[in-house]
């Protein structure tokens, strides 16, 4: 997937459905068809849901649900769906900025993206077994709760996305400063071509990337030639030191055996 910058395109589905996540969401908390009264007839027809509450009997009227219907249940029930729209509105922000800002995009983002989505999905499933339980008959479950439960499972899918994010992204340090070229005192901004491997400036001529002399690649004994360089130079003086310091010993015992 080309589009939406650089970012994976597990992220970018991943994105979607949580998208798609609050929308459902939002839609099942303001409908009123999570419980449902209906006679073959049409004798009574009654709509119950979260905030209002619709009777059809003899002409459709809709209000706030009474009190009621306000159990323990119902009242944690309420409270749980409203959290998860409010968790998946933010979710939604952070998503964003992954996908569409290089800068954002982190292993840490990710991580956290994950704890706050699992967190997110705990309360709309808590939310629909409470619902059930309160349920009385006549009256039976509708498809309000229903949309809220494929809320869930997008939302449980996006954190399912973000996991191949964490196994194969090449996460980097988008403010890592690297020379343009051989001089070190000319310095900006690169980016990082996570398909060619190299670093690319702005005039979109890609260059191998390029390291400070003095800094140690933990993947190899040497960094530079010029660390091996300066090793030799320092084994052979070391190497004339110790030849020097032996012969002046050998001289000092003759002399002092003469």
């Amino acid at each position: 997937m080309a589009c939406c910058g650089d970012a994976s395109g597990w992220a970018k589905v991943g994105f979607i459905c949580i998208f798609l996540a609050f929308g459902l969401q939002s839609a099942a908390f303001l409908t009123n068809y999570w419980m449902v009264y209906n006679t073959a007839k049409d004798l009574f027809d009654i709509r119950v849901g979260l905030l209002w509450y619709t009777n059809c009997t003899s002409a459709c009227a809709t209000s706030t649900t009474p009190s009621s219907y306000h159990s323990l249940f119902f009242t944690l029930t309420k409270i749980f769906e409203g959290v998860t729209i409010g968790l998946f509105f933010i979710i939604v922000v952070i998503y964003a900025f992954y996908v569409l800002a290089d800068r954002s995009r982190t292993r840490a983002t990710a991580i956290s993206l994950i704890i706050i989505l699992v967190t997110s999905v705990l309360f709309p499933i808590a939310g629909i077994v409470l619902w059930i339980l309160q349920i009385d008959f006549p009256y039976f479950l509708a498809w309000s709760a229903g949309m809220s439960l494929i809320a869930t499972g997008l939302a449980f899918f996006s954190m399912l996305c973000l996991i191949p994010d964490l196994k194969e992204y090449p996460y980097y340090n988008k403010m890592a400063i690297v020379p343009t070229d051989n001089f070190f005192d000319d310095m900006q901004y690169r980016k990082y071509d996570t398909k060619k491997n190299t670093y690319v400036d702005k005039d979109k001529i890609d260059r191998e990337p390029k390291r400070k002399p003095h800094l140690k690649d933990p993947y190899s004994m040497k960094d530079t030639y010029m660390d091996d360089e300066i090793d030799r130079k320092a084994l052979m003086f070391y190497g004339l030191t110790f030849h020097l310091s032996s012969n002046a010993k050998i001289l000092i015992s003759r002399s002092s055996t003469d």
